[in-house]
């Protein structure tokens, strides 16, 4: 496994970015919301399987550890430039394989 080593050039070269999320949970980090999707823009391997996520596991107790999201939230290329953050609350998945399995059942959704 290999920690990223640098940003994507479209990060770089962008004037501002706009940040939108699932609600879903993440078995180490519980929900990262918008955070986590700026881990995408690091020149990760396109199989995460393949890379290291240190950081962000955090203390079941409550008591203070590094959490990588300060990281990326405080970059002047990542959360400097992100002008919006967006959460989309239509769907959301209780983990974060695969897409979405959680549907409204209420009408006017009817589960589609």
């Amino acid at each position: 496994m290999v920690n990223a080593s640098g940003l994507d050039t479209t990060v770089i070269d962008a004037a501002y970015l706009v940040d939108a999320a699932l609600l879903k949970g993440h078995v180490s980090s519980g929900v990262t919301l918008c955070a986590k999707n700026l881990f995408g823009a690091t020149s990760i391997n396109p199989d995460w399987h393949k890379n290291a996520h240190d950081g962000f596991r955090h203390n079941v107790d409550g008591s203070a550890s590094y959490a990588a999201f300060v990281d990326y939230l405080g970059h002047k290329d990542l959360g400097e430039k992100t002008i919006l953050f967006l959460v989309d609350g239509l769907y959301g998945s209780d983990n974060a394989d695969g897409p979405p399995r959680r549907k409204w059942k209420m009408v006017p959704f009817n589960d589609a």
